[in-house]
């Protein structure tokens, strides 16, 4: 989990991130919370509120992680930032997108299952959400014909989510850098880290033309 990113050895002036365990146990609780209110538990009518606590805590890390990119090199990629989502993502996905599409062939008509291929599409590619609206779906239903991928719901919103920050937070870091003489980077130290990265980059790249 994200929670587990290993931290960078502690240098002056230089915050590391650590593992933080109780981020863990408060994910499992959300996790608890969620399942107990599928389930019509007594006491877990809000229980779907797990969901939310789990969007917070991928905020707080998922930020943490940018801004330590930030730091280290000055600059953001999206593109790593969203091969690292891919990365962790798509095992658990592809175990629960292949389980799901074995049962439904093994148990549903062939109709209701060409009926339901865009849903798998859907989920794919992070769309699962505006899928269901399409379709008028409803995510209580107690029928699945429509849409057997409905549970991705809540990870289509988190992707689209970090599609759109990756980007802003781009934008916001560069703002800083070039216009502002990099203010988020000098504090605690950070400047002189990033000016010595920036010193190695440009000592490379004329290595690399010699």
């Amino acid at each position: 989990p994200l929670a587990r990113m290993p931290a960078t050895a502690p240098t002056k002036g230089h915050r590391s991130i650590a593992y933080r365990p109780y981020l863990d146990g408060m994910r499992g609780v959300a996790v608890f919370a969620v399942i107990a209110f599928h389930c019509d538990a007594v006491g877990f009518e809000n229980g779907f509120l797990g969901v939310d606590t789990f969007f917070v805590l991928s905020g707080f890390l998922i930020t943490s992680i940018l801004l330590r990119e930030a730091v280290r090199t000055g600059a953001i990629s999206p593109v790593r930032f969203y091969a690292r989502r891919v990365r962790r993502l798509l095992p658990a996905f592809t175990v629960c997108a292949l389980t799901v599409a074995v049962c439904y062939r093994a148990f549903v008509s062939e109709a209701v299952v060409q009926q339901v291929k865009g849903s798998f599409y859907a989920a794919a590619l992070y769309g699962e959400n505006v899928y269901q609206i399409w379709v008028d779906g409803d995510y209580w239903a107690a029928n699945y014909d429509t849409s057997p991928m409905r549970h991705c719901w809540s990870l289509a919103v988190e992707e689209q989510f970090y599609f759109a920050y990756a980007l802003a937070f781009k934008a916001a870091v560069w703002w800083s850098v070039r216009r502002c003489q990099g203010p988020m980077l000098k504090d605690e130290g950070y400047g002189e880290e990033h000016t010595a990265h920036r010193t190695q980059r440009r000592e490379a790249r004329l290595g690399s033309q010699e």
